[in-house]
């Protein structure tokens, strides 16, 4: 038996409570979904197209000389060849060139004299090699020939020696024997006259000796005061020739200081060294004295390739890596860019890290350049884009899921790192 409980009907959920169940619950799935979705990981930054190559950028073109602006070729935003001239500066001393000539001329002069004085010095100093090893030879042979003449004497003094004690021994024994009647008066006077003889050439001998000896010494104290004093004179054109050399250096710069003042004296004309924009022209008064230095136009080459430099923080520097892609957006083109999703885009442009700086740039800020993807879509062209035209930029790092990207932020992670390109050089 059933029972119909009426008061239970009366305690039934609406409709539409049971509708807002049932959407809450879908809305629930479907943010539980979008936490799955994949999310490319990005860093942000702002930068300014700038020419990849230094020499390309813009730089100032300087008055040469101290003077009048005679004449400017150019315009303000007038596109040059390179060779073109551009503006021609007159001095106020027209005699100043002529001055510079006679100082380079008598340099050169200088100069001719003391390489001169260089062959002259070192011409001498062989001759004096030349003498020095002469007079070595000369003492050599003389002290040889001295040595010898001593070595004889010394022998013919042992010979004399052993004479002179012979004839003593023969007057002793004639003097005993004339005493005892044996030997004649005559026999002593013959002995003795003949010891005193020797004795005579034996201190002759001894004489000899000494004599020889004294010129020996004599000559090894010529000797060394020949070397102490052809040593002095070698070291003397030594230094001759060392002042002479450090003369010439000094003349070499003046001479190319001299050349380098001509020729800018010379070049009135300012040439364009490259093609190029005149950007502005800084002096135009040609009643105005300009000195030496000072700035006269604006040139900007040519540029062969773009890029973009990008500042970012020391907070992200660590996740950038040479070879990255990003999504870049010009400022002036209309476009659309979600950050997580590359793909979902409209009016934005490829680009490749090409070098990261290694030292900061100021505080807490480092400088990237971008440079252009060549797989991906073209830059605008360079009369459409112009330097100087800011970008921001979205480096693209590792692909996470949605739900790691909200769990990262609200724990304040960094993103993750990625790994360079394998196919990138």
């Amino acid at each position: 038996m059933m029972y119909d409980f009426k008061a239970y009907k009366l305690i039934t959920p609406h409709p539409f409570l049971k509708k807002w169940v049932k959407i809450t619950l879908l809305i629930f799935v479907v943010l539980l979904l979008l936490l799955l979705l994949p999310w490319r990981q990005t860093v942000y930054g702002v930068g300014t197209l700038i020419p990849l190559d230094p020499t390309e950028r813009n730089y100032r073109i300087l008055a040469t000389v101290d003077g009048i602006l005679e004449k400017i070729y150019v315009k303000e935003n007038q596109y040059v060849k390179k060779g073109t001239k551009l503006f021609r500066m007159r001095d106020l001393d027209p005699a100043y060139q002529k001055r510079l000539e006679n100082i380079k001329d008598t340099s050169i002069d200088k100069l001719k004299n003391e390489k001169q004085k260089i062959e002259n010095f070192k011409n001498n100093l062989e001759r004096q090699k030349d003498i020095f090893k002469q007079g070595i030879n000369v003492y050599n042979e003389k002290i040889i020939q001295l040595e010898n003449s001593l070595k004889a004497l010394k022998n013919q003094r042992i010979a004399s020696q052993n004479k002179y004690k012979i004839a003593q021994i023969n007057y002793k024994r004639t003097s005993n024997l004339y005493k005892e009647g044996i030997e004649s008066k005559r026999n002593i006077e013959l002995k003795e006259n003949a010891m005193l003889t020797a004795q005579a050439q034996y201190q002759k001998i001894e004489a000899d000796i000494q004599n020889i000896q004294s010129q020996l010494d004599i000559t090894a104290n010529e000797k060394n005061r020949f070397i102490s004093e052809m040593k002095l004179k070698q070291n003397s054109i030594q230094n001759n020739i060392l002042s002479a050399k450090n003369t010439i250096k000094n003349l070499q710069k003046l001479i190319a200081n001299e050349s380098v003042n001509i020729s800018r004296y010379q070049s009135r004309d300012a040439i364009a060294k490259s093609d190029g924009y005149i950007i502005r022209i800084y002096q135009n008064d040609q009643n105005k004295l300009i000195k030496k230095g000072e700035d006269v136009l604006l040139f900007a080459p040519k540029v062969t390739q773009r890029a973009i430099r990008l500042r970012v923080s020391d907070f992200s520097m660590p996740l950038l890596k040479k070879g990255l892609k990003s999504r870049i957006i010009f400022y002036g083109w209309p476009a659309i860019q979600i950050a997580g999703w590359p793909k979902i885009a409209h009016g934005t442009y490829g680009g490749i890290v090409k070098s990261i700086e290694p030292l900061v740039h100021e505080k807490d800020s480092y400088f990237v350049l971008i440079t252009e993807d060549s797989k991906d879509e073209p830059w605008p062209d360079e009369n459409l884009l112009r330097m100087g035209t800011q970008g921001s930029v979205w480096v693209n790092l590792s692909t996470v899921t949605i739900g790691y990207e909200l769990w990262r932020l609200m724990l304040a992670q960094p993103p993750k790192m990625t790994v360079i390109p394998k196919d990138y050089k």
